[in-house]
């Protein structure tokens, strides 16, 4: 494993980590793991050994304003949302390019980290992107039931953990702290029509511009953030890609949102490591 510093495009410098597949063969591809939102990369660490012992090269990161990627009191950090898809998954899209360019690259983007993929104006490059508990937070999407819950999340409670803290407090059930720019983003796409594809700040061209293949990966007791309406209007986004969708049943043992890189539940991880096989050889 080598840690890394990445500096993007507009200037922030950003963690991160290099695992190589072992031996000297060469490696099958390169694979970058995008991190949910307030996610550190170190929780995503025995999934992404796992695919270096199957002969990926790995790249996993920490997101601006999250982790060993802070830059000062979270306070005072500028980041929003968008910059995590635009600026930082871009940044790690042209270091593999560099660092390993003959081989294919493919995202595995976990929650938000597969939901701003389509931001990067590098993904052009990627061959293919596994979605992985990943969808829109657009309220509409939820089943009637996770209504109430949403609209108490988006209405009151985010707005005023932001406003008492100056950042949305980890303890929320968000990961890390995440600084306001990013909490504020959220909960605006969240409660716009069409999530960030109805803001016309945005320019989300390069998801349906995006002609690789797409895997979206939901798990069938992931009711909060990722069941199946927002999972599938996602993948929609990517209008010129080969889509495919496969639900992953969790059985007796509690999967959720978070559970399927937690190596008590490695059980699952051939949903991934299967397709990624059949995508590069």
């Amino acid at each position: 494993m080598t840690e890394l510093v990445i500096t993007t495009e507009d200037g922030r410098t950003l963690t991160a980590e290099w695992l190589s597949a072992p031996g000297d063969s060469e490696a099958r591809a390169t694979l970058l793991v995008a991190p949910a939102t307030g996610v550190r990369r170190t929780f995503y660490a025995a999934f992404s050994a796992h695919l270096a012992e199957l002969g990926y090269n790995v790249l996993l990161w920490d997101a601006r304003g999250i982790g060993d990627s802070r830059d000062g009191h979270i306070r005072h950090d500028k980041t929003c949302m968008f910059d995590w898809g635009r600026y930082d998954l871009d940044a790690m899209i042209r270091y593999a390019s560099t660092k390993a360019p003959q081989q294919k690259m493919i995202l595995l983007g976990h929650s938000s980290g597969g939901q701003l993929a389509g931001l990067a104006p590098s993904i052009h490059g990627v061959a293919a992107i596994a979605l992985i508990a990943a969808g829109t937070a657009d309220w509409r999407d939820y089943p009637t039931s996770q209504w109430p819950r949403l609209f108490t999340a988006w209405y009151v409670v985010l707005p005023a953990l932001v406003a008492i803290f100056g950042y949305l407090p980890g303890w929320a059930g968000v990961g890390q702290h995440l600084p306001s720019g990013v909490a504020r983003q959220w909960r605006r796409w969240g409660v716009t029509k069409g999530y960030l594809f109805g803001d016309p700040t945005v320019d989300s061209s390069g998801y349906r511009n995006y002609r690789g293949n797409v895997f979206a990966v939901s798990i069938d007791d992931d009711h909060d953030f990722a069941p199946p309406g927002p999972v599938s209007a996602l993948l929609n986004q990517f209008a010129s890609a080969t889509r495919e969708h496969q639900v992953v049943e969790s059985g007796k043992d509690s999967v959720g949102h978070f559970g399927f890189f937690r190596p008590r539940h490695s059980v699952h991880w051939p949903v991934v490591t299967d397709w990624l096989a059949r995508h590069t050889g």
